[in-house]
Order: C-alpha cells, then structure tokens, then sequence
C-alpha cells in the first residue's frame, strides 16, 4: 500500500480555465426536435450512411476534431484532414516528413482550442497549429522524454494541458501557455508506460498503465501514487476512465480480460489500498485486447482486439440487482465486422447534446484498420437503448466538445493577399556610399525549362515533405457507401444492402468526368468487387 504525500495547497498546473466561445453554428440547432425530420437528414448527411474510404497510405492512427466533422489520420510524413460531411472533396494534407511511426496523436477536445492537433515522434511532442497556413503547420515542439512517447492525453478540463508517457515510465505534464518546459513529472521507476488518461470528473486525477499494474495519480501529491492497482496478469494496454463516476475506470490486457474497477476513496485522508482491490466486474473475450473504451451512451465497453480477429465488440454491462451497487456480469450487445484486417484505432462521431438536461444525442463509429481502410458505422438508436441509454434524459456524462462550431479545417487557411506586391530589390547595406542608389534590374517570367516542367507536374504524394496535388477523381472513387441504415433497424445486422446514391448529384459526377478518368474509376470499382455489393457512387 502506498501512502501519499500530504497535499500542496494548489496544483502545478495553472488554475485558470479556459471556456470554450459560443457557437456560431452549433452542431445541431434544434435541440427541441431531436428525432423528428430523420429521412430527410438520413438522404443528405453521411451521419446515417454506411461508408468505407479507401486510404493508400500507412497511417499511424487516428483522431476526430470537436465538432465531429473532421477526423485526421497521421502517418510518418504528415498530417490527413478529411471532412467527414463531404468527404468526396480532397483530404488536407500537412507534411512533416518524419521518419517515425505515429503512436498517437489528439486532436484538441475542448471548442476554444479546436484548431491544435498534437501527436507524436519517437521521444517527442508535436503540436499542430491548424490556422497556420504554408508547408510547416507545426506550432511547438516538446522534448523531455528519453525513450519513445507511447500515449498522450489532453486535459478533461484545461484546454491548454496535456499529458504524454513513454517507455522511460515517466509521465509528463505540459501547459501550452508556459514554456517548452514541463509543469510536473511522474515516475513508475522501472515500469515502462503504456496508457495515461485525465479523470473526467475530477480535474486532479489521472491514471497511468505500467505493465501489470495500474496507477492512480493525484497532481497536487507529489510523486507518489496515490493507489497502486495490480490489475492484470499480463501487459496492460487501455485504461479509461469513466464518463459519469468519478472513482470508477477500466482497464484492458492482453491476458484477455478487461476489468471494471471502482476507485473511490478520500484523497484528504488516505489512498485506498490498491493490493487488495478486487475488480467490480469483469469481461471474458476470445483475444488479447488492445483498447477498450467506454460507450459515450449508456453503460457498456467497445473493445478492440490486438490480434486474432478483424472485428470491434460491443458490451453492456448487465443491470446491478435492487440493493446492490455492484454490476453483475455483461453481455455482448452487437460486433462491427467488415475489414480485412486488424483495426488499429477507433473515434465516435456525435450529434446533438446542446440542451444537457434533454439527450438527444446520436452516435456513429469511425473505425481505421490495417487494411487502409476508414469506415464509418451508423449506430441505430434500439442499439443505443440497449447499451441503457435513455433518450430524452439528463445528460449525465461531461461534454467538454459541447458548443463546438460546425466548421471544417480540410481547407487550408489563406493569408496571402490577392495581388502580392512585387519586391524591390536593392543592392546591400553597405557604409560604402559607391553601391546606395544601385537597384537591381527585375527579371521578367522566363519560360520553365523541360525538366523543370516535369518536377510541377501533380502527383498523389511524394516522399518526406515534399505534397504535390491529389487527384480529385481518384479520391473520389475511393469514397464509397456500402448500405444506408434503415428507420428501425441496426446497421451492422442482416445482409449488405446495395448501395444509395442520389441521381442526381452522381449524373452531374459523371458529366465531369473524362472518358480516362471514368475508366480509371472503373477498374478500381472492378477490383473491388470482392468488397460485398459496394458501388463507386460516383460511377453510379
């Protein structure tokens, strides 16, 4: 059992908090009507569409933008914004050109600071100004980890904290408004670090995996944990921690268990004794589990193997009997199945939530896999209900995306003028009073060498940092709807239905299309065809 420290009267983190600005265009602006008008929305939003893109690039993982509009895949040479309302249009894409593979990266919860991306390069920190236009979008770089930085976390609470932990077992602290500095560090001494995750409900808390073992943190405590929780008899691989209880967390490993703990205890006091500590339920899985999450409705885990199987599973927790507060058991509630190839990361896409005393919140799943595949999973409202979600209730979980404005950083922001002025150029500062009143002569536009015309010519990507233009029709084929869920029925169950496409949006697709380009897009729809009934929308 370790005993903490007495607690500082203040946290190292700066105590003030920014607040997110209201809304220009919330994300749904009739928080009275939550489910009235469905068909109509289900015929133009990709919200109630069944999709799948086709990515050909290695992508290290993945993170959506608080609005739930934009979702971004990083790879080693940069950055991949899509926007998921239109995503037939061309994806952003912010070089970096690294040589490492991403480990993680989070785009900013919190509305105040929707435009910062932060992800990782081996022993470092980069954070991404989404504001800043031109071939370097990258604001800040942080340094104080000497092994390779494993998972990062933003603050529930402060938009400008964030957390990151490495296999050097340190865990690091960093404000944005301070220096390159950390504010505070933690250490599991020997242990290296898998996971680390804020408390939502608690601005004070965190927890940490190392190993085994899970460790329960308090900022204001100094360096010792306040519980040490020995959680799983393999490596442990996720951690989360409860959307509505403060004490409670889970925690998945590759021993194929995950595991509900409950946590509470007076920090004024002393910690809980975390030896003895007996999980308060407990999932049974045929894998070894890699992340596993909670459901952002109702009560129940979404958990993602790390290898042996291609598919996501939904749990909900079975109900607690009168007179007990202690969940008994969980049942599958349904399974996402569909790529061919182990899914690496998976992010939630909401709507609604505006009016925190009435849910009328809807979800859909964003699923990234080995395969190069991003698809996207309408989650029906029975399945939701299942899981113990109780449209129209008071809304019990924190919201830190709540007021987000619905905008898109897929374009890239324009600050150079329309006319640039054309520069002067004079000859050096020099005191020698010989060369002050020589002006050079300007050059006219000399026409391109051939070599140099064929180094301009648009590509898809090139490597390091170099981006040149992306095939708009190429991109386009890529997108494709695989069934669009129907009124009363679960998208993931029954038989793939065939693809929807309005008319005429796909005519008009078509009439702009080249005869090349049109039989280009028609061998990749050819290739294919293994793929269920999918169809190129565009084609259509």
């Amino acid at each position: 059992m370790h005993h903490a420290r007495r607690p500082s009267t203040s946290s190292p983190l700066a105590s003030s908090q920014i607040q997110a600005e209201s809304p220009r265009t919330p994300i749904n602006s009739h928080p009275g009507a939550p489910f009235e008008g469905r068909t109509e929305q289900a015929a133009e939003s990709t919200f109630y569409k069944r999709l799948r893109i086709d990515v050909s690039e290695p992508v290290g993982n993945m993170s959506i933008s608080p609005a739930n509009r934009d979702v971004c895949l990083a790879a080693r040479k940069g950055l991949f914004i899509i926007d998921l309302e239109n995503p037939y249009e061309t994806p952003r894409f912010i070089p970096q050109g690294g040589t490492w593979e991403v480990a993680d990266v989070q785009w900013n919860p919190h509305p105040a600071r929707s435009n910062l991306i932060c992800s990782t390069s081996s022993q470092k920190l980069l954070i991404w100004d989404l504001n800043m236009s031109g071939q370097n979008s990258i604001m800040r770089r942080l340094h104080a980890h000497y092994r390779a930085i494993t998972d990062i976390n933003w603050h529930s609470f402060t938009p400008d904290v964030l957390s990151s932990c490495g296999i050097d077992s340190w865990i690091w602290t960093w404000d944005l408004r301070t220096k390159k500095r950390p504010v505070f560090g933690l250490c599991a001494w020997n242990a290296s670090a898998t996971q680390v995750k804020w408390n939502r409900q608690d601005p004070h808390l965190l927890a940490s995996a190392h190993d085994t073992s899970l460790l329960i943190w308090d900022d204001r405590y100094g360096s010792v944990p306040l519980s040490t929780i020995h959680a799983h008899d393999s490596r442990i691989y996720g951690i989360d921690w409860s959307r509505k209880e403060r004490g409670a967390i889970i925690s998945c490993s590759l021993d194929r268990k995950i595991k509900m703990w409950n946590t509470n205890w007076n920090t004024e006091e002393a910690s809980c004794n975390g030896s003895k500590l007996t999980p308060q339920n407990e999932i049974d899985t045929s894998y070894p589990v890699w992340r596993a999450r909670n459901l952002p409705f109702g009560d129940g885990v979404l958990a993602l193997p790390q290898r042996g199987a291609f598919h996501l599973e939904m749990f909900a927790w079975d109900a607690a009997p009168d007179n007990s507060a202690v969940t008994q058991g969980a049942r599958l509630a349904t399974s996402f199945e569909g790529h061919r190839d182990v899914v690496k990361e998976y992010v939630w896409r909401g709507s609604g939530g505006l009016d925190p005393s009435f849910d009328d919140r809807e979800f859909q799943l964003v699923t990234w896999s080995k395969d190069n595949t991003l698809r996207l999973w309408p989650v029906d409202q029975q399945l939701t209900q299942e899981c113990g979600h109780v449209p129209g209730s008071p809304i019990q979980a924190l919201m830190p995306r709540r007021g987000a404005v619905n905008e898109t950083y897929r374009a890239v922001p324009s600050t150079v003028p329309a006319t640039p002025a054309t520069p002067s150029l004079t000859a050096p500062f020099t005191h020698r009073s010989i060369l002050a009143n020589v002006k050079t002569t300007q050059l006219g536009h000399l026409p391109l060498r051939q070599n140099e015309r064929k180094k301009k010519n648009p590509g898809f990507m090139t490597r390091g940092a170099r981006v040149n233009g992306m095939d708009p029709v190429t991109w386009m084929s890529s997108v494709k709807v695989e069934r669009e869920i129907d009124s009363g029925q679960n998208s993931m169950f029954g038989s793939r239905a065939t693809s929807v496409e309005r008319a005429g949006q796909a005519a008009g697709l078509v009439r702009r299309r080249s005869d090349r380009s049109l039989s280009r897009s028609l061998e990749f729809e050819a290739e294919g065809e293994g793929e269920g009934d999918a169809e190129d929308l565009a084609d259509e």
